[in-house]
């Protein structure tokens, strides 16, 4: 059996490690090169073999990554954290095309892209929370635009709102009652029958 040992870096760089240095018993291991001395094409050569070698062994990996091109090119599904709590979890698909949580689709937004036209970027507004210290319910409440007082008291649980795709937000109860309402409220099929 071959392992093969990556280190991303903080900044999203993959860097091969020595052997030496393990990620067993506590040690913290060192990218050999910089971020900045990283090419893009020996990323890009490292991805292609984990997207091969997963086929040819049937792999599957624990993928860390701030990087949203790296997210989109290796992997099949998706888990979005804020302060060490799920917000989101989702097939690749559906994450880039239609997010749900608040601070998932300010990470989306945040992203470049090749588009025609100009596209106007807003910033999360305040301040990142202490992980030491987060906020009560929602730890994302402080900075969300759609936060309410439920979201300050009352921790989100992740449910599922469509199929294979979840998410930790209380907006979603209201987005649930309302299609609830609507199903119920829908005429019955009329078919006509005999007597």
């Amino acid at each position: 059996m071959h392992v093969f040992k990556v280190l991303i870096n903080s900044f999203g760089t993959l860097c091969p490690l020595k052997e030496q240095q393990g990620l067993d018993c506590g040690h913290r291991p060192q990218c050999k090169d910089s971020h900045r001395e990283q090419h893009v094409s020996i990323q890009a050569q490292i991805l292609n073999l984990f997207m091969t070698l997963r086929v040819e062994y049937n792999l599957s990996y624990l993928f860390i990554s701030h990087d949203i091109g790296v997210i989109e090119h290796i992997a099949d599904r998706v888990v979005v954290m804020y302060l060490g709590r799920i917000v989101e979890t989702e097939p690749i698909n559906s994450f880039l095309e239609s997010p749900n949580h608040p601070y998932t689709k300010a990470l989306l937004a945040g992203v470049p892209r090749l588009e025609v036209g100009k596209r106007e970027y807003k910033p999360v507004s305040g301040e990142i929370p202490s992980p030491i210290d987060p906020p009560t319910g929602c730890h994302f409440h402080p900075r969300c635009p759609f936060a309410n007082e439920r979201c300050k008291t009352e921790k989100p649980v992740l449910k599922e709102f469509a199929p294979t795709h979840f998410s930790a937000c209380h907006l979603n109860d209201q987005i649930v009652k309302y299609s609830t309402n609507r199903e119920s409220s829908k005429p019955e099929n009329n078919k006509s029958t005999e007597a």
